[in-house]
């Protein structure tokens, strides 16, 4: 679970990925969802950067680049990856 959702994470990372690639299409914040309980409601970008910082530190990684913590990287058993991400550190 969380070792497969980390490494995936460092991948994207070292390709060049950031915080901006974890977001959710423009329509999901123009266009209110049409049934459901949900009916009416569209995304907010201030709620949603909220609830992706949460869910960041949720899973031990940086809440403000996602990139994983050392602490998180040893716990799962991934020190070969520690130091690599932040020389990767997202597009240019």
């Amino acid at each position: 679970g969380n070792a497969i959702v980390t490494l995936s994470k460092c991948f994207n990372i070292r390709e060049g990925w950031t915080r901006a690639d974890d977001h959710p299409p423009e329509r999901f914040f123009k266009m209110a969802h049409t049934k459901g309980p949900a009916k009416g409601v569209t995304l907010k970008e201030e709620g949603f950067q909220k609830l992706l910082s949460g869910y960041y530190e949720a899973r031990g990684w940086d809440k403000e680049t996602g990139i994983p913590t050392d602490a998180t990287l040893k716990n799962l058993g991934m020190d070969f990856v520690i130091g690599k991400l932040k020389a990767a550190g997202g597009k240019k």
